[in-house]
């Protein structure tokens, strides 16, 4: 199979900002939040919600995840990870 699809309960972090990403998430149910730390705190920002996608750059390069992704409620995303996005489409070059 090349998504895996991962079930989360309520308050569980999926991505955590600072760590370096590997995989890409899509949303089938639930709803997840963003949240930024800064100096000032923590920030508050995107409601994802079904349909909704997020690190779609680490499919392509090792990035540092900007945000911290957790769920907002029971939450259903299936996941790829690049080295099978990459089995399976091919690597990114010149991007």
């Amino acid at each position: 199979d090349v998504m895996e699809r991962c079930e989360f309960p309520t308050h569980t972090r999926i991505v955590q900002q600072g760590e370096i990403g590997n995989a890409f998430f899509l949303i089938q149910s639930g709803t997840c939040r963003t949240t930024v730390r800064t100096a000032s705190g923590e920030q508050q920002g995107k409601k994802m919600t079904e349909g909704d996608g997020f690190c779609h750059l680490a499919l392509m390069t090792d990035i540092i995840h900007p945000f911290t992704v957790t769920t907002a409620s029971p939450t259903v995303v299936w996941k790829i990870e690049r080295s099978v996005f990459v089995r399976v489409v091919g690597p990114f070059r010149d991007v």
